[in-house]
């Protein structure tokens, strides 16, 4: 349990510089790969540009987290000028 399929997933470094990655954010990823999945199965894309959009689609999902918990995230004890 707990446990992704996704034996290299793609993380970009400015996320995990910002933020933890937990066992829910991976699931998340999991999942969203794996239906995302579905744009690779046609075997008249080559290797190099399955692999392109791929990383494309990982970075699009770590955006959107990064985005998500700077909108609804925890705020933090911030003075506001």
């Amino acid at each position: 349990m707990g446990r992704t399929n996704i034996c290299n997933p793609y993380i970009p470094k400015e996320y995990t510089e910002k933020h933890k990655i937990t066992k829910r954010d991976l699931m998340q990823y999991d999942d969203f790969i794996r239906q995302a999945g579905i744009f690779f199965m046609n075997d008249e894309v080559a290797e190099e540009d399955k692999e392109k959009l791929f990383r494309d689609i990982s970075e699009l999902f770590w955006k959107a987290k990064d985005m998500n918990k700077k909108k609804y995230g925890r705020k933090k004890n911030e003075k506001t000028e």
